[in-house]
């Protein structure tokens, strides 16, 4: 339903939500973000321990120790089409579409297939690892395509012998 006449906020609304990006140095800018946000974050606390001395004393150590504040996380295409603020992963290959923004799309989607590739190289052979490759186009069976030009020259030759007897 169109909104009624006179609807000023209407105007210049040609339909639609609007664009999540409108630069792409803000999209790179966020891409780099989110591959840094799945790092983790390591943080600090710290430890006490009672350690016996030499003497038969007991003092108490304390010493800084990491632990994760948020634990480090894969890659993956729907990961970070929700870190950019996309509703779906739809949205996210939507932009690959402009041309604007295509180049850093695809990159992003490259970083992602990487990550799993190592995986698989690593002799991580999971299944998880392999069904995202499968669903970035790659196969699990070798094709060999064999074509030859053959040219086969049939030569035959036919020699009769005749033999006449005169009576």
């Amino acid at each position: 339903m169109p909104a009624p006449l006179g609807n000023l906020f209407a105007l210049g609304n040609n339909g639609g939500r609007p664009p999540m990006f409108n630069h792409p140095e803000d999209l790179a800018f966020k891409i780099e973000e989110y591959f840094e946000y799945i790092q983790g974050e390591l943080g600090q606390k710290e430890s006490r321990k009672l350690e016996k001395q030499k003497d038969g004393s007991v003092k108490e150590v304390v010493e800084m120790v990491d632990y994760w504040v948020r634990r480090p996380e894969r890659p993956t295409v729907t990961g970070i089409s929700l870190f950019l603020g996309f509703a779906d992963k739809s949205s996210f290959y939507e932009y690959k579409k402009n041309e604007e923004f295509s180049y850093l799309i695809k990159r992003a989607a490259t970083k992602i297939e990487q990550y799993h590739e190592d995986r698989v190289a690593d002799g991580d052979k999971c299944t998880g690892n392999i069904f995202v490759l499968k669903n970035m186009g790659w196969k699990d069976k070798s094709e060999q395509e064999v074509t030859s030009i053959q040219s086969i020259v049939w030569k035959e030759e036919k020699t009769y012998e005749v033999n006449e007897k005169a009576n």
